[in-house]
């Protein structure tokens, strides 16, 4: 890995990072919160309880995978920019006479 790659892999992993737990997991939070039921419907699938500062509501399994998914895998992202930043600072050191 050149040091390009090493900075373009840290920029695309923050960047995705970032934007799947501050901006697409709250987004698709808040969505499915404000759509959500106030009561458990067992025939719809809403049978998960989700307290939003103090309004509960219920979610779907499905909803449920999506949200925490979604926030999983942007700090997954992020974790992975820290690997590949320490990557490039060790390349940059080689590098150095």
């Amino acid at each position: 890995m050149n040091q390009l790659q090493a900075k373009l892999a840290v920029f695309l992993s923050f960047s995705i990072g970032v934007l799947l737990v501050f901006f697409a997991s709250p987004h698709l939070l808040n969505m499915y919160v404000s759509e959500a039921p106030r009561a458990a419907y067992v025939a719809t699938g809403h049978v998960y309880e989700f307290n939003q500062h103090g309004t509960v509501v219920y979610l779907s399994l499905k909803q449920l995978i999506a949200v925490h998914g979604l926030t999983g895998i942007g700090m997954l992202s992020l974790i992975t920019c820290a690997v590949c930043m320490k990557k490039m600072v060790l390349l940059i050191r080689e590098s150095r006479p």
